[in-house]
């Protein structure tokens, strides 16, 4: 948790962006991260919650200047974010945006606004599952150069609108190059804390897998593009 010190370029923050919320309570104004992962908090998350903290004291330690260029960038670009909703954001909203998704995906971060670039969904994938098997794998080779690929998912649902946003956690990214092939078995089952051979032989539920590419460069990110599985008892 981080509290937010309101200045001259910042008066007041609501909701969420980034997987960051904002709200208001007995200290003031302060800033969560959602949580990673339905289960109790992981050194993974941990650390997360420690990256959090950081790059709001960041955002305080910059210089006049660059906090500029993010308000700057605030006013000549919306934001449209994973579900390819528009949201206007400000300077401090954009500089957490792009460097939370830098710090996912495991860049250095950045601390003047980028350039502008518009990030394209990746194209369409399949997912698919057997008792040995949870892989994300397209159609041919995409070229993933400058991007990272980070992947979401959700725990075995028993419906797919099983309120996806709410269940939906950061799975893994990847540097892909030219991959077409994407192995997630390993970094869902300790997501979840899951027995493959046991979910895969006994359960009928759906996995909703999310992807989106991120600008190795700047933080910029994309809509996601979605598939599903449903585990077939054997």
């Amino acid at each position: 948790m981080a509290r937010i010190i309101y200045g001259g370029i910042i008066t007041e923050l609501t909701g969420s962006i980034g997987g960051v919320t904002f709200q208001r309570n007995s200290s003031g104004t302060i800033a969560r991260l959602k949580p990673d992962r339905p289960l109790n908090p992981s050194p993974g998350q941990q650390l997360k919650n420690t990256l959090l903290s950081q790059m709001v004291a960041a955002w305080h330690a910059l210089s006049s200047a660059n906090k500029i260029t993010w308000s700057n960038f605030a006013a000549a670009h919306d934001h449209v974010n994973e579900y390819n909703e528009t949201k206007h954001l400000n300077g401090f909203q954009w500089f957490m945006s792009c460097n939370l998704n830098l710090l996912a995906t495991g860049q250095a971060t950045i601390s003047a606004a980028p350039a502008w670039t518009v990030v394209t969904a990746p194209p369409a994938y399949g997912v698919f599952a057997d008792v040995d098997l949870f892989y994300a794998e397209f159609v041919a080779p995409y070229d993933w150069t400058g991007y990272r690929a980070a992947f979401y998912a959700t725990p075995l649902l028993q419906k797919n609108n099983e309120q996806i946003r709410n269940n939906l956690f950061f799975l893994h990214s990847f540097d892909p190059g030219l991959m077409d092939t994407f192995d997630l078995l390993s970094y869902y089952v300790a997501l979840f804390d899951y027995v493959w051979a046991t979910i895969a032989v006994n359960s009928s539920a759906t996995i909703i897998v999310k992807l989106k590419k991120v600008q190795e460069a700047t933080g910029l990110a994309s809509p996601f593009t979605t598939a599903a599985v449903t585990l077939i008892p054997v």
